[in-house]
């Protein structure tokens, strides 16, 4: 049972887009920022400003920003990590500048604000895209609150001069609207959450919709869908494509002899047989009861022919319990401007002509 997992039915999978999405835009974005540190530093330097000496800030900056572009660049698959590393450099390093700017250079603190705010959303929006909600959750609290303390400490003690009464005024606003942030990004997860929750489900209901409960690979109904975008894109790009319908020889005796267990376990048997010849672009699914029916994509009749050949010797040569197991085929490659219908007309008819002819032998549909 364990080879049937190898090819199930066609179903919309969840997709990689937002991880390259994100992967794009926290590249550009530390490229972009490693271009805005650089030349905020050469603008320091230029007008003659300690600033630079006094926090470090923008040297640390740059080194940082270099080095995890440099890493995303050559190791895409470490994006989360780089996530990871920039969220703990914001909440730190914006800690410790609040820290430092708050008891050793409160003159400076008003300035750099404005620049520390939008840094601080950020962190906050990071660690809701690479954490759980709960533990995005406990970690913006616990940063909020160091940040709250410290602000607090600070007015506290400068109440009585001019710099604490200033605190006083702005510190609350800016703490007001990174709070409302974090409100709004848990709400914004746990609907997330319930629509991820959601989408699986609508997801697991259109697999078990387009597979076989029996045998875990495509049903008819997904297969015909199959053969329907094969011929769309082998009138497009102008390839072949072909379709082989096989057909157990006598099971239903199998059945009547042997009971409708055994005869389930023959085709699970069958099935994996066929899946150890069979290999992508092609699909193999049931058609129904003990016919099944595999689209070839890039095939033409007489590769296909031969590939049903393969099946058909594997068949008849397996030990099955019951003993000889074998099977009969039918071959037939699409012709630009018919039908699915006429097509599966055709393969049905290649078919019936094997049956006719002896069992257990491929036949090509006219």
């Amino acid at each position: 049972m364990r080879k049937l997992s190898r090819q199930h039915a066609p179903s919309t999978m969840p997709d990689r887009s937002f991880d390259v999405t994100m992967y794009r835009f926290v590249l550009f974005s530390l490229l972009t920022g490693l271009a805005a540190t650089l030349i905020r530093f050469v603008f320091t330097l230029y007008f003659g400003s300690a600033e630079v000496l006094r926090y470090g800030g923008t040297p640390v900056g740059m080194i940082v920003q270099s080095s995890l572009a440099l890493v995303l660049w050559r190791r895409p698959q470490s994006l989360y990590v780089v996530l990871k590393i920039i969220y703990w450099y914001l909440a730190l390093g914006i800690s410790m500048k609040l820290t430092y700017l708050l008891f050793w250079d409160e003159q400076a603190l008003y300035t750099n604000l404005l620049w520390m705010v939008p840094w601080m959303s950020v962190g906050f929006v990071l660690s809701f895209l690479i954490f759980s909600r709960p533990l995005a959750t406990g970690l913006s609290v616990v940063v909020f609150g160091i940040w709250v303390t410290i602000s607090t400490v600070f007015v506290v003690l400068n109440f009585g001069n001019p710099q604490g009464r200033a605190g006083l005024l702005m510190l609350p606003q800016a703490y007001l609207a990174q709070c409302v942030l974090i409100v709004f990004l848990v709400l914004y997860s746990k609907l997330r959450g319930l629509y991820l929750v959601s989408r699986k489900s609508v997801l697991q209901m259109e697999q078990i919709a387009n597979t076989d409960f029996l045998l875990g690979i495509a049903n008819r109904r997904s297969t015909q869908v199959e053969i329907n975008v094969q011929m769309n894109q082998a009138v497009e790009m102008k390839t072949a494509l072909s379709v082989i319908l096989m057909d157990i020889d006598q099971f239903k005796e199998i059945n009547d002899w042997y009971g409708h267990d055994t005869g389930d376990a023959v085709l699970v048997e069958i099935t994996s047989l066929v899946l150890d010849v069979v290999k992508p672009p092609c699909l193999f699914g049931r058609w129904g009861g003990d016919e099944f029916l595999l689209v070839a994509p890039s095939f033409t009749a007489l590769e296909s022919c031969k590939l049903a050949d393969k099946i058909r010797g594997t068949l008849a040569v397996h030990p099955f319990q019951i003993g000889q197991v074998t099977a009969s085929f039918g071959v037939a490659e699409f012709r630009i401007g018919e039908n699915m219908g006429t097509l599966l007309k055709r393969v049905d008819e290649a078919l019936y002509e094997s049956k006719k002819s002896g069992r257990n032998r491929v036949e090509i549909a006219i």
